[in-house]
């Protein structure tokens, strides 16, 4: 197994981090991966690992505002900044004639969606992964105090609340990530604002989305409910679309005890689209974000 960490520099001079693994002789294309609110991309590492050893080059983006890529946690100007980045780490994976996928994790499968509606182009599919769309659990008195303060104190900072606990059911996992000192808990005023305006605008373009897209939730997903994605999935009329949820599993399904399930089926959704179905047209979305 190759491992490599790198930075390339995103949007307004900021240096962004990024992880690769990669077999020798990989051959069935790239697969990038997009992780949560104040998390990083070290907390993919089994699921780097068990997709490189298919085959696959994957490549795993600390976001802006977290782990090791620079920013200050937690913060973002423009929501496009987190899009844009994202599709450096696309144009550094995407090799000529092999397809590449996006796996976004809760936080990152907003980025990813967004992503998905701005370049299909680009793209062989998308995974979206605890997808916050509509309702999450955080205090709606901190969202709203962060739109309200998104212009005049864009900076100011929130305590999520997220529950770790809630993350996942395997102790160890949990234990983990209380101890991890590149996790943080931070949401800052425009950083709440930003989210609120994209995922109001993700909910009117749900008829364009035109990638194939796998959605994977756990039942038992306190920290975001599953009925949202459910719902934005039912919404979608692109043809080439599967929802898969897991009885009792919690947030983090790369770390929870249905692990094992949700790669396989992972593996299967992905071994269906490795060969090009659709002619893709540059989109001409506006999503003002």
């Amino acid at each position: 197994m190759q491992y490599q960490s790198a930075t390339f520099t995103g949007v307004s001079g900021l240096e962004i981090y990024y992880q690769s693994w990669q077999r020798a002789k990989a051959t069935r294309g790239s697969i990038c991966l997009a992780h949560g609110l104040g998390s990083h991309g070290d907390t993919f590492k089994t699921l780097a690992s068990d997709l490189a050893l298919r085959d696959y080059t994957v490549y795993s983006l600390d976001l802006r505002g977290h782990g090791r890529s620079q920013g200050k946690r937690g913060y973002i100007h423009r929501w496009s900044e987190f899009r844009e980045d994202l599709r450096q780490l696309v144009q550094i994976a995407k090799e000529p004639e092999l397809p590449c996928f996006i796996f976004g994790h809760s936080l990152g499968a907003t980025i990813t969606l967004d992503y998905a509606l701005h370049y299909p182009q680009t793209l062989q599919g998308i995974i979206l992964s605890a997808l916050p769309i509509s309702k999450i659990n955080l205090s709606p008195v901190k969202m709203a105090l962060g739109q309200a303060l998104s212009s005049l104190w864009p900076t100011f900072t929130l305590d999520t609340g997220l529950d770790i606990a809630a993350s996942s059911r395997d102790p160890n996992e949990v234990a983990q990530r209380y101890a991890d000192p590149l996790r943080h808990r931070y949401g800052r005023a425009r950083m709440a604002s930003e989210f609120h305006q994209t995922i109001t605008q993700l909910q009117r373009h749900s008829l364009d989305l035109q990638v194939p897209v796998l959605f994977l939730h756990g039942t038992a997903d306190r920290i975001v409910p599953a009925q949202g994605s459910r719902q934005f999935f039912e919404a979608i009329t692109f043809p080439d679309k599967q929802y898969q949820e897991y009885p009792g599993a919690y947030h983090d399904l790369h770390a929870d005890l249905d692990y094992p399930k949700m790669l396989t089926d992972l593996n299967h959704w992905l071994d269906q689209h490795l060969q090009p179905q659709y002619s893709w047209k540059t989109s001409q979305i506006t999503v003002d974000t």
